[in-house]
Parts: C-alpha cells; sequence; structure tokens
C-alpha cells in the first residue's frame, strides 16, 4: 500500500536560491516561495539605486530620476507611494530599461505581499513586452510559478516552472526551478513526471545538495 508523506514546511524551506544570499533571512524561511524572487528583488534594488548616474539623454535622465524616485520610496517602507510612483514610470517610460525593472518590481512586491491578481498581471506584463533579460524572464515565469503552487494549483505551477527553465536553460536559478517543478509534480502524485525530473537534476547536477534534496523529497513522497 503506497502512502504519501505530506511534505513539511521544515522541508520546503530549504529550497533556497544559493545564488542570492539576504540578511532578512528569517522572513524568507517562512515563505519560501518568494526566495527567489525576492533575491532578484535585491539585486534589482542595488542596481536601482546606482542606475540614474549612468543615463544619458534628458528622456534617459528623467526616466531614470523618476525610477531613482520610486525606490527612493520604496527602499523607505512606502510602498503605496512607491507603488504609484513605479505605475507612473512604467506608463511615462514604456519600453525603457526603468519600465522593464518597474514592472519586475511591482510583480515582486505583490508577490511578497501574497496578492496574486496584481503579481500575476505585471509577471505577465514583464513576459509579453520584455524579452532581452533571460535572468528576469526566468524569474518572472517561476513568480507565476510560485503563486500556482502557493494556491495548489500544481499543473499550472509545474507549467511555469518548466516556462522559466526554458527561458533561461544555462541560468543560474535554473537547478531551483526543476525542484520546484518536482514540487508541484509530487503535488499532482505524477510519479512518473517527478521520477523525470529527479533523473534530470541528477544528470546535470552530479554530487550536488540539490541531488540529494530532490531524492529525499522523492523518495519521501512515494514508497515501492
Amino acid at each position: 500500500m503506497e502512502q504519501r508523506v505530506k511534505l513539511t514546511k521544515r522541508q520546503i524551506k530549504e529550497d533556497k536560491f544559493m545564488t542570492f544570499m539576504l540578511a532578512a533571512r528569517g522572513w524568507f524561511q517562512d515563505n519560501w516561495q518568494y526566495v527567489g524572487i525576492g533575491g532578484l528583488v535585491v539585486v534589482l534594488l542595488v542596481v536601482a539605486g546606482v542606475f540614474y548616474v549612468s543615463s544619458l539623454g534628458a528622456a534617459k535622465e528623467q526616466a531614470a530620476l523618476d525610477f531613482s524616485s520610486a525606490w527612493s520610496e520604496y527602499a523607505k517602507g512606502n510602498q503605496q507611494v512607491a507603488t504609484a510612483k513605479f505605475s507612473e514610470v512604467i506608463s511615462a517610460h514604456s519600453g525603457s530599461t526603468e519600465a522593464e525593472q518597474a514592472t519586475f518590481l511591482l510583480a515582486a512586491m505583490n508577490l511578497r505581499n501574497r496578492n496574486y491578481a496584481e503579481a500575476t498581471r505585471y509577471f505577465e506584463l514583464y513576459i509579453r513586452d520584455f524579452k532581452n533579460n533571460p535572468l528576469n524572464l526566468a524569474a518572472a515565469h517561476a513568480g507565476l510559478g510560485a503563486i500556482h503552487e502557493d494556491q495548489i494549483q500544481f499543473a499550472e505551477g509545474a507549467e511555469a516552472y518548466t516556462a522559466a527553465i526554458e527561458a533561461y536553460p544555462e541560468g543560474p536559478l535554473v537547478g531551483d526551478y526543476q525542484f520546484a517543478k518536482l514540487r508541484c509534480l509530487i503535488g499532482l502524485a505524477d510519479r512518473a513526471g517527478a521520477a523525470e525530473v529527479v533523473a534530470q537534476i541528477e544528470e546535470r547536477f552530479e554530487g550536488t545538495e540539490l541531488v540529494a534534496r530532490s531524492q529525499r523529497l522523492f523518495g519521501e513522497s512515494f514508497t515501492n
């Protein structure tokens, strides 16, 4: 008789995106879905803080200044004001690097606040309008995956994580996206699909902790 083993929160929180080290570690340990996106947000915020100094041209300078103003409000914790200002950057400077960053940040902010409708809207907007940054494009797909996964929509989550993998197959977070896809397939009780993902992880990340975690999760979720 097969017995499904429920994944504990302690096991889930181990799925950190090791590429990005965050100071606010305790918060992320209780919110494992957002670790990857949160890490990218930190990177983007650092970039945003100094971005305006390299801006060229009047329009470019204004876009950078508007973005810097929005980021300043966000850094001070004024999320409502920051949200309005980031939205203005998107509408006033459509297609710019600043609009790209603002779109991603709004998606990530809403994800962290569990405002899934708005997070989905901005992630989908990013995926539609910005194709040149594979790291962020993959993260946007993964953000949608996290939204679906947290709402127990495992089929949609697995599909979104697959899109994240395909968006940047050689990216630094591909292993984390594969592990997230594995979680969704286990949630669907798709043993064959989960076994295939484990095999892919074993082949690509031989000898790493990711392999051990994947094998352990699979073994705890399915019995022979």
